[in-house]
């Protein structure tokens, strides 16, 4: 704690992160020194959705680092939309990949960048548990709930009933739009359309992901 407190006083202006989550030292009295921490070596996000789901229960999402890598040999869509759910970040030889994927990447760090203050300083609900289970799904929503992000991960394949985000203003009125949607795929029925808090948490969203390793990132706003 003296070595790090001494770094952070000689680079105040400088971005720390804290690595070796799985040794032990991912802990509240670090975080004063670091601005995000590494929480394991395993960037396997098909692993990462259940890991993020439980470190949530004891630390912010700003400061879970959470990159997209070709652990697993995953698609790249699903492995973006999970790094989006935390702290996104990119540790990927750009160069080397396809221009599919390159357009994909693209379009999570536009995405993310327009939804990272709800992500990141949000209220989180956890939806659907995803440990065993076919699909896991959070929702993040903004202090003055004008705003929120609706996250699905299909784990398994399998049509299932809506997603129903929670924490939304009853009374307000959102309208749906899906973020960095996947090539190929429908959109989703409810796209550009305006319903109220309660009709979203009551009836629920129908994600565009239905097979395994598919995921949909939802914005709800104004």
């Amino acid at each position: 704690y003296q070595l790090m407190a001494r770094t952070i006083k000689t680079y105040p202006k400088t971005e720390l992160m804290l690595c070796s989550g799985g040794g032990g030292r991912v802990d509240y009295g670090a975080l004063r020194y670091f601005h995000e921490f590494w929480p394991s070596d395993n960037t396997d996000p098909v692993r990462r959705v259940s890991m993020q789901w439980d470190y949530s229960y004891f630390f912010p999402s700003m400061s879970l680092s959470s990159h997209v890598t070709h652990w697993g040999k995953r698609p790249m869509h699903f492995a973006c939309t999970v790094a989006m759910s935390a702290r996104f970040g990119m540790d990927l030889d750009l160069s080397k990949l396809t221009e599919e994927d390159k357009a994909v990447c693209a379009g999570a760090i536009s995405a993310y960048k327009r939804v990272r203050d709800v992500v990141h300083l949000g209220q989180l609900y956890r939806l659907e548990r995803p440990h065993g289970a076919a699909r896991g799904a959070i929702n993040y929503v903004s202090e003055d709930k004008s705003r929120a992000v609706v996250f699905a991960f299909q784990l398994k394949n399998g049509e299932l009933p809506p997603v129903k985000p929670q924490g939304l203003e009853p009374s307000r009125k959102y309208t749906v739009r899906e973020l960095n949607p996947a090539r190929g795929r429908a959109a989703l029925p409810q796209e550009g359309k305006v319903f109220t808090g309660e009709e979203l948490m009551r009836d629920g969203l129908t994600p565009s992901c239905a097979k395994e390793l598919e995921a949909c990132a939802i914005e709800l706003g104004s």
